[in-house]
């Protein structure tokens, strides 16, 4: 039965994106499974999903930005190792720098509005902390299991009981809202464009 064998116009080998088979034709240049170089097709698909080859990157990313505010969780004024890693020209070098630097953070740090001496001076450097602006919230570990992203979130319970820790899916939806909403100059500290 041909129908059976024969590539689906309109699925994922269309004969229109080149010929998948000996004994089929190009639709689009009529030319044989040897001489046919291939053509551009785009898929428009009803929901995000994890792209198996970037995964590890998003996962990365993810480490490295707020989930509520989408901000650096590192700031250059009042991190040296931070403000080191963006002298780096070299974007792939930038990128790694900088994930290793904002993976130990655990908190998106806010800007107190009644500042207190104590807190706005940094005790290893003993200058003025500068706030950049972020919104406060805890920032989960990150895990790959497969092909699905995990925050493990700590859940406080009634008072005198240990705090529960769960594995809580992050979406592609979810992913790809905190990841539209990455302000353009924390894109280029992190060594992307």
């Amino acid at each position: 039965d041909e129908t059976r064998t024969k590539p689906r116009e309109g699925g994922l080998n269309d004969p229109l994106l080149g010929t998948t088979d000996r004994q089929y034709k190009c639709k689009t240049c009529n030319n044989d499974m040897n001489n046919c170089p291939g053509h551009f097709g785009h898929i428009e698909l009803a929901k995000p999903v994890y792209h198996p080859g970037f995964i590890n990157k998003t996962k990365k990313i993810l480490e490295m930005v707020c989930h509520q505010c989408s901000k650096l969780l590192c700031d250059e004024n009042n991190d040296e190792q931070f403000a080191q890693a963006l002298r780096l020209r070299d974007p792939k070098a930038r990128f790694a720098t900088v994930w290793k630097v904002c993976k130990g953070k655990k908190v998106c740090e806010i800007e107190t509005a009644g500042k207190d001496e104590k807190d706005s001076i940094d005790t290893a450097t003993g200058l003025e902390k500068i706030p950049h602006g972020g919104c406060g919230s805890q920032h989960p570990d990150i895990r790959k299991k497969a092909l699905q992203l995990y925050a493990k979130v700590e859940e406080a319970r009634e008072e005198g009981m240990k705090k529960e820790v769960k594995d809580k899916i992050i979406t592609p939806e979810q992913a790809h809202h905190i990841l539209k909403h990455i302000p353009e100059d924390d894109l280029w500290k992190m060594g992307l464009n």
